[in-house]
């Protein structure tokens, strides 16, 4: 009895660590699953407050909402964007935290190119936010030549027609950025009215088509050359292989 009494606190010991990987693992999955629940009804709420700005866009002049309502509309959804922006960052790092403890080292070259990501979107927005030129301003110009606004109002609805903010504070821009990215969301063009991502839909099967036979293509010639070269060794081909292979530091 006092043998037994002694060898199971040294199993408790042993188990404890495991035991407590594992509920740490559980409870990290549970928060994944919370927050992925979350970002789903909040993207729906977003959906759902844009169809009905878009249907009152079209809808018959006594139909349509209100200003007030419209505006009020409008600063939800853009709460609930950033909401979701922080939800997704929260997804994506609870994610990885949660496929850590199964497989820590894919976990961690996704995280690398997460991160990766998050550092040229950061640059991209920086770069964006700072360069020379500004696009409401020239929009503004247009609406004073066309309608005959003063330049301030004219600013001013170029701001409301391209849904901008310039009063909105650089990280909470940058973020709503990210997020927006991170959830395949890359707004409206400017020039075409339409969303980017139909844009690049439209784009893409061509796109992989060109890639596909570009590919093709390299993977065959290469081939065939590479045979050629492997036939007609120590003939004048010779001279071009040297002369390459020591160009890439490597002996003849």
């Amino acid at each position: 009895m006092s043998r037994l009494s002694q060898t199971l606190p040294q199993f408790a010991t042993l188990g404890t660590p495991g035991l407590s990987r594992t509920l740490l693992a559980v409870g990290v999955w549970v928060m994944f699953l919370v927050l992925v629940v979350m970002a789903v009804g909040q993207a729906r709420t977003v959906s759902d407050i844009g169809a009905t700005l878009d249907a009152n866009k079209s809808a018959a002049a006594q139909d349509r909402l209100s200003i007030d309502a419209r505006q009020t509309l409008e600063a939800e959804r853009a709460s609930v964007e950033t909401t979701l922006s922080v939800t997704m960052l929260g997804v994506f790092v609870l994610g990885l935290t949660a496929f850590h403890f199964v497989r820590p080292s894919l976990a961690r070259r996704v995280g690398f190119v997460l991160l990766t990501v998050v550092l040229v979107t950061f640059a991209t927005f920086t770069i964006l936010r700072i360069m020379p030129g500004d696009p409401f301003q020239a929009m503004a110009n247009d609406l004073v030549r066309e309608r005959g606004l003063n330049y301030d109002d004219a600013l001013k609805m170029a701001y409301t027609m391209l849904d901008y903010d310039p009063e909105k504070p650089f990280l909470i821009g940058f973020v709503e950025y990210l997020g927006s990215v991170l959830r395949f969301d890359l707004g409206e063009s400017w020039q075409y009215k339409v969303p980017v991502n139909q844009i690049i839909a439209q784009a893409l099967p061509w796109t992989l088509l060109v890639l596909s036979i570009s590919l093709a293509l390299s993977f065959a010639l290469g081939t065939l050359l590479g045979m050629i070269i492997a036939w007609k060794r120590r003939t004048a081909l010779d001279p071009i292989i040297t002369f390459s292979r020591r160009l890439h530091g490597r002996d003849a």
